[in-house]
């Protein structure tokens, strides 16, 4: 019993050996193969040294401010024809050329984009960058902003050009609550009129939509509601420029009404054949409901504009841009359009 239970062990000591010899060839192979498929730690990301960039899809934080506007006690706005205005001048739009504007609608790494500034903008007469008047209390930019979005206006001009916006605006000593300014702030100066009337307030505004860093805060913005209103038709499974381009452009001041819905004509008009065709029935529907702010001669003005952009370019399928390259479209920045004196 002793030897068979000696000659038990040596058995088991050699099938230890050949165990511990198989893990010796076999370890260094899985630890190889699983080096191979774990993937390294990413890099820090670093700076560019080069200045602020424009960044593709960059999401803005701050929420909208409400657009406040009261006549005397509650405020100090005018109200006269259903037009609300400051207590003071400019306010209108004194017209004139925007050169940066031009340069972007004319620019093939614009895409749609150039195509929906073009229309929306009067070919760059009706709006423009270093534009800023008291229409609404407050009235700025490439867009016509109002005070409802000064809010993410200046959240970009902080990301991106912090040092440029502290010297314009810093003695003014803005509330704001981390990035954002305060939307209290925003209601209780534009029913006053002080977003255009306040000397100190207009005074640095003023400088702030004619600085050449802050006009591409401005078109980072525009950019980003545009994309917004794209991805918006894109549901409606347009997919060509003059589809989704011109309803983005009509997006603005459209009615509320169910009958001047851009959902509610695709469904009235999806039997009209191609994509153009469609898209042509629901601009009639536009006009045919007065959809830009109930004014049929504004909204017929607006479809006219849409379809002199588009002239033979109604099948040409949409492609996003890029904003670095619609920003390269133009060295013009900071130049006037002539709407100061």
């Amino acid at each position: 019993m002793r030897e068979k239970g000696m000659m038990t062990q040596q058995h088991l000591n050699r099938w230890l050996a050949s165990v511990i010899g198989l893990c010796v060839l076999v370890l260094p192979w899985f630890t190889a193969a699983s080096a191979e498929q774990t993937p390294a730690p990413s890099a820090p990301a670093v700076a560019n040294s080069a200045g602020p960039a424009a960044i593709q899809g960059t999401e803005i934080g701050c929420p909208g401010a409400d657009e406040c506007r009261a006549v005397a006690p509650q405020g100090k706005l005018l109200l006269h024809d259903g037009i609300w205005t400051s207590p003071c001048n400019p306010n209108a739009l004194r017209g004139g050329h925007d050169l940066i504007c031009e340069d972007i609608v004319s620019c093939p790494a614009a895409g749609g984009f150039g195509k929906f500034l073009q229309a929306v903008t009067g070919h760059c007469t009706s709006k423009t960058f270093d534009g800023y008047y008291g229409l609404d209390g407050l009235t700025f930019g490439i867009l016509d902003w109002t005070s409802d979005n000064l809010p993410a206006v200046f959240e970009i001009y902080r990301r991106r050009f912090s040092e440029k916006f502290d010297a314009i605006f810093g003695e003014l000593h803005l509330p704001f609550n981390g990035m954002c300014l305060d939307t209290k702030w925003v209601c209780e100066h534009n029913r006053s009129g002080a977003l255009n009337c306040d000397a100190n307030f207009r005074s640095a505004f003023e400088r702030s939509v004619r600085d050449p860093d802050l006009q591409k805060g401005q078109l980072e913005f525009a950019f980003h509601q545009f994309l917004k209103r794209i991805e918006r038709f894109q549901r409606l499974g347009l997919q060509t420029q003059y589809g989704l381009v011109s309803m983005a452009v009509v997006a603005n001041n459209l009615r509320g009404s169910s009958d001047c819905k851009p959902e509610t004509w695709k469904q009235e008009c999806q039997s009209h054949g191609s994509e153009a065709q469609v898209v042509d029935c629901m601009l009639d529907k536009y006009v045919e409901h007065a959809c830009r702010g109930g004014h049929k001669e504004a909204t017929q003005r607006r479809r006219d504009q849409i379809e002199e952009v588009f002239q033979n370019h109604k099948d040409d399928l949409y492609n996003k841009p890029e904003l670095s390259a619609i920003e390269s479209c133009t060295g013009k920045w900071g130049q006037s359009s002539g709407v100061h004196p």
